[in-house]
């Protein structure tokens, strides 16, 4: 009987050790992501989104509105009952078929950690990434490179000929 019981302990003990949480990977009803002007939504047609436990992916897809992503419930390796920091990448798929892609290209993505996801067992999770304090925000814009009109050089070259024309007659 002690075999038996000490067999179902072990076991017990090592199910419990590969336990693994689940959490809701949703930012519906929370704050939105929003493109490179920071104003309108990531359109649904373009926008990708993956999350990530440290460099582990655990569920990719598209925006189901605009600036709003629902990836169902999550299992993450994360023991149960434990809490978890989930990478959100956001990126428009203009920019890059992948999140590596756009953020190679400069712009078009969002990488935000959100830090004590609360894990849970079965499929009800008691918190999402909303509940966690995903605050949404825009997607990271490209540098600008701010490139003169022709007309500014027509004035500075008007300056530089008036000091000539002043200095040559003193």
């Amino acid at each position: 009987m002690k075999k038996y019981l000490l067999t179902l302990g072990a076991t017990a003990l090592t199910v419990t050790g590969f336990a693994q949480g689940a959490f809701s990977g949703k930012n519906l009803g929370g704050n939105g992501v929003f493109g490179e002007d920071g104003v309108t939504a990531l359109s649904k047609t373009t926008g990708k989104v993956e999350l990530l436990d440290g460099t582990t992916v655990l569920a990719t897809g598209s925006l189901v509105k605009d600036g709003f992503f629902a990836l169902g419930t999550i299992t993450d390796s994360v023991a149960t009952s434990g809490s978890a920091t989930i990478t959100v990448h956001v990126w428009d798929s203009s920019v890059g078929a992948t999140f590596a892609a756009a953020s190679a290209a400069k712009h078009g993505y969002l990488s935000v950690d959100v830090k004590g996801v609360t894990l849970a067992t079965g499929t009800t999770p008691p918190i999402s990434l909303v509940d966690a304090g995903f605050a949404g925000g825009a997607l990271v814009k490209g540098a600008v490179v701010v490139t003169p009109e022709p007309s500014t050089y027509a004035l500075a070259a008007l300056g530089l000929g008036g000091l000539l024309f002043i200095s040559r007659r003193k």
